[in-house]
């Protein structure tokens, strides 16, 4: 009996029933009890396949063949071979040769488990010697079996990199749409190039040789899905990992190290601020600051560090030459933050002693623009509500803030001895932002002249920066909710084309934190954080 090939979700294989033989129930042809012998033909698999798969065992059933006249089952498994190939199977259970109904069933699973993939069906005739025949005694020639599967759809938001070879998810459905197991040895497929190039490998995987787009067919059983565009990405940014609890972390280039804040929940450096040297991934000093540190700004001369400290409702300074923290300031009300902490800092570029801060309100209830403070003493002149949370300096003298609150809007401010005025807004898209080389970068990918605030380009993106102007990198990391999963872009930071795409694993990005702390470090290192871990890249693609 022929059975076209079959599958799981995810793959399949591909079976066929030669001949089945059966014996037991019905008019009696012989006295003797006799166990009948199966043949069936397997049929060809993409490549060795050693999990759960489709058609990796078949279940026998012959009706009331039994002595007291029950029906009589077993089941049998494939082997891993690739190629078609035939075995007969003995039954376990010996019965007398008669005239029987036999049935087979296919499925997904070793054992007769997972999903029915297939079936075939017929009368039989089940002789002394044990061999099957048809029900009037001539030979048995091949049946054809149901197989179960009648649409295939390959499944979207996925990728293949370059260099690697991977299966793509495929989904196979009944006539009643219900969803049909497959596993990865049953599926075939057929790539044609578009602006990338991918290639099938002789294990039957596909695999990315350049990036850009795909068109493949996945086949099942004979039954071919819709021509799907897949994405050809560079392979996974490769990272090392330290097992860190943090809330901000700033790349001090002086030393080569990076620096983070520790919340109290940490029971080794909790409410410190750790030094890390990314090279060898180890904490190389500690100094305690105070209650919940989190947001960090670092002086341009790398010499003083600020802290907010949001337990405190205070900013504490650290001096990074001697590894003490010194005096902090308290973060005062305005009448509409009540309750405010240092929701962001930045220090005046040549002056560590002078701070800019934005306000938010320890319940999150309202928030306030720039504040500056000149040796812990607030300056009078500041902006007003929902006048930025995210800032930056550009220049001693101006100052930077975003506000991600309907509309989107940027700031600009004068900053002098009595504190900072507002002297422009400008309507844009996205509330957080960074500044690279005097230009404001903003997470919806707008790129922004830190001088006249002109909308200078726009990176097919969107996320959080981190640029490398002598090398005229820019790249971002963003999260993808479709896929669940998390992207590093990185582009041509004058022409804002794109060089090179790839995936990060392992990483729990989430989109609505102020700051996953993404920065440059070293001569080519990237670092990134989560709330558990700090993540460690010592070459980043296209540098």
């Amino acid at each position: 009996m022929q059975l076209s090939r079959l599958c799981l979700v995810f793959l399949a294989l591909p079976l066929a029933l030669s001949a089945i033989s059966c014996g037991g129930g019905g008019t009696n042809v012989g006295q003797s009890i006799i166990a009948p012998k199966v043949p069936i033909s397997w049929g060809p698999r993409s490549r060795e396949f050693g999990g759960p798969g489709s058609a990796q065992s078949a279940v026998v059933v012959f009706e009331k063949a039994g002595v007291k006249g029950q029906d009589i089952s077993f089941s049998v498994d494939r082997d891993s071979a690739t190629g078609t190939y035939n075995q007969t199977y003995t039954a376990p259970v010996k019965m007398r040769p008669s005239n029987v109904v036999m049935h087979v069933r296919f499925h997904a699973q070793a054992g007769g488990l997972g999903d029915l993939v297939a079936s075939a069906d017929g009368s039989f005739q089940v002789t002394p010697t044990g061999e099957i025949k048809r029900s009037n005694g001539s030979a048995l020639g091949t049946i054809k079996a149901n197989g179960t599967i009648s649409w295939v759809t390959v499944n979207g938001g996925q990728v293949l990199t370059v260099g690697l070879a991977s299966d793509l998810q495929v989904s196979a459905f009944d006539t009643t749409n219900n969803l049909i197991a497959v596993s990865p040895g049953s599926i075939f497929y057929q790539v044609t190039p578009g602006t990338g190039t991918a290639l099938v490998t002789s294990s039957g995987q596909l695999q990315g040789l350049t990036q850009g787009m795909v068109s493949v067919v996945a086949t099942i059983d004979s039954v071919a899905s819709y021509p799907a565009t897949i994405g050809v990405v560079a392979p996974a940014l490769s990272t090392n990992s330290i097992a860190q609890k943090t809330n901000a972390m700033v790349y001090d280039s002086a030393t080569g190290h990076l620096w983070a804040s520790v919340p109290s929940s940490d029971t080794t450096y909790g409410n410190d601020v750790i030094e890390i040297d990314p090279t060898s991934r180890a904490i190389v000093s500690s100094i305690y600051v105070g209650s919940e540190p989190n947001a960090l700004a670092l002086s341009d001369d790398n010499t003083t560090l600020y802290v907010s400290l949001v337990g405190a409702r205070s900013v504490r300074r650290v001096d990074l030459t001697t590894r003490t923290a010194g005096a902090s300031f308290t973060v005062t009300g305005d009448g509409f933050t009540t309750n405010p902490y240092a929701y962001a800092i930045a220090v005046q570029p040549g002056n560590p002693n002078v701070v800019a801060i934005t306000r938010q309100d320890i319940n999150d209830s309202g928030s306030t623009g720039p504040v500056i403070f000149n040796n812990g003493v607030q300056l009078p002149n500041t902006l007003g509500v929902y006048e930025g949370l995210t800032l930056a300096f550009t220049s001693p003298t101006t100052l930077w803030s975003a506000m991600d609150f309907s509309p989107s809007q940027l700031f600009r401010a004068t900053v002098d001895g009595t504190g900072a005025t507002k002297t422009a807004t400008y309507q844009v898209s996205g509330g957080n932002m960074k500044v690279f080389g005097g230009n404001i970068y903003l997470n919806s990918g707008q790129v922004v002249d830190g001088t006249s605030g002109s909308l200078l380009g726009t990176f097919d993106t969107s996320g959080e920066f981190a640029v490398d102007v002598a090398a005229n990198r820019a790249f971002c990391l963003a999260y993808l909710p479709i896929s669940n999963s998390v992207q590093l872009s990185v582009f041509d930071n004058s022409t804002f084309r794109s060089i090179t795409t790839t995936s990060i694993v392992g990483f729990t990005y989430d989109p609505y934190s102020r700051s996953n702390s993404f920065l440059r470090w070293g001569s080519k290192g990237l670092a990134f954080r989560d709330a558990n871990s700090i993540y460690i890249a010592t070459t980043a693609p296209g540098l």
